[in-house]
């Protein structure tokens, strides 16, 4: 799928981008499993989407897919997914980004409980933030974060 008057640039310029895809399309496609498949090892985690093999299974997509495309924090809607790889890797990747100032944002899997303070690599532990707000979280609880915002508004 190919955006009318796509101007925005990239922010990562080691990616090579194929193209956009509509949320839709691709959850459509998503497996949930207990941990994310290797391609190597597990072929059946591979999909062909627009014509190239995708891991379904990774966990980012698997959050994307349960918790929604919404950050968590500020509420920035993920607007569509780009295929994009390095150049050493064989196989593309999904990335989600939303916009914000007309700025393309990544959104990201983040861990509710911060691995640092005793949180798993689980599905019921990952929730959807974009960069800015993974970024401020850190190692802190999505709730800390809304109180300091709070605090610094006038």
């Amino acid at each position: 799928m190919v955006y009318p008057g796509w101007t925005v640039p990239m922010k990562d310029p080691n990616l090579v981008r194929k193209e956009l895809l509509p949320i839709k399309d691709v959850l459509a496609h998503v497996r949930f499993t207990p941990k994310e498949l290797s391609a190597q090892s597990h072929p059946e985690a591979m999909k062909l989407i627009a014509g190239d093999l995708i891991n379904v299974t990774s966990l980012k997509l698997q959050t994307f897919k349960e918790n929604g495309t919404r950050c968590r924090i500020c509420g920035a809607k993920g607007e569509y997914f780009a295929k994009e790889k390095y150049s050493d890797q064989p196989y593309y990747h999904l990335n989600l980004y939303c916009l914000k100032s007309e700025e393309e944002v990544l959104m990201t899997k983040d861990h509710i409980i911060p691995i640092a303070k005793g949180g798993r690599d689980r599905l019921n532990n990952f929730q959807t933030l974009c960069v800015d707000c993974n970024k401020k979280k850190a190692s802190q609880t999505k709730e800390l974060v809304k109180k300091k915002h709070l605090k610094a508004k006038p």
